[in-house]
């Protein structure tokens, strides 16, 4: 990422997802980012992946501004 910020600045548009929390507070955070995902949490990855283009579909319509307004809210379970 850093690479990415340094060539481009900070003026591009990222789409992120969240990871939640680390399960062993003694792992290193980024050892906790790059393990591989549970089945569960894969799952969950799946089911979204709809919600997900249309986050994306509605930056690139709508605008970054509309877009977060929509899709930056907490996923009702």
């Amino acid at each position: 990422m850093k690479s990415i910020f340094d060539t481009l600045g900070n003026s591009l548009c990222r789409l992120r997802l969240g990871i939640g929390q680390k399960e062993n507070p003694d792992m290193g955070l980024s050892d906790y980012v790059l393990t591989t995902f549970k089945q569960s949490e894969g799952q969950l990855l799946e089911s979204r992946s709809k919600h997900f283009l249309n986050a994306l579909k509605s930056i690139l319509d709508d605008g970054v501004e509309q877009a977060m307004n929509i899709y930056n809210q907490p996923i009702k379970q």
